[in-house]
């Protein structure tokens, strides 16, 4: 809710709705959603991979997304996260994301940043793109985040076979932007 004060300033912008976690601004007659929960207006995705029994698998994020399905079926996507705690680094939220909703305790120096894009054309909100090698990780319990949203939601591993056909826009970009840094890794996958 902060941030509005810092719209304002940038052009004629009215909020139309607010809550703690969004808005819905009107700039100069464009209608778009922003994250009012996230310092710098930011979130994290995190697409972490190992490979395992010689074969490359990643880690998805199962959760149900009611603007995408009424009857709550549950939808695949990455681990993400919004930056709501100013006292820690973007890269440091994506590992908090990834203890909360994975269950791997990592260090900082393991992340690989992919990149960052904006949520979409409706939304001011950047994404920081992260992927992380997991292989021979211990896995912990995920602890959530004690949220309702988080009610029912879990990651299993997956493989690239079954993931490339998922319908997450957030999910295949990462996956081509984690092709780009890391193209060892589909040697056996093509």
């Amino acid at each position: 809710m902060g941030n509005y004060r810092r719209l304002k300033k940038i052009a004629d912008t009215k909020i139309l709705k607010e809550t703690e976690w969004i808005s819905l601004i009107d700039r100069d007659g464009y209608i778009y959603s922003h994250e009012s929960r996230c310092y710098k207006n930011a979130t994290v995705a995190l697409l972490p991979y190992r490979i395992h029994n010689d074969k490359l698998e990643f880690l998805i994020r199962y959760e149900y997304c009611p603007a995408h399905y009424i009857n709550k079926k549950m939808e695949a996507t990455c681990i993400t996260g919004g930056y709501d705690d100013n006292s820690i680094s973007i890269s440091q939220t994506a590992l908090k994301e990834l203890l909360e909703e994975g269950g791997y305790d990592c260090e900082l120096n393991e992340l690989i940043a992919l990149d960052w894009c904006w949520e979409g054309k409706a939304s001011d909100t950047k994404v920081y793109l992260y992927s992380i090698d997991l292989t021979d990780k211990d896995r912990q319990q995920a602890s959530g985040d004690g949220s309702d949203g988080e009610k029912g939601t879990y990651c299993k591993w997956e493989s690239y076979d079954k993931i490339k056909k998922y319908r997450s826009m957030r999910l295949n970009s990462m996956l081509f932007k984690l092709r780009e840094v890391k193209p060892n890794l589909w040697w056996k996958e093509d």
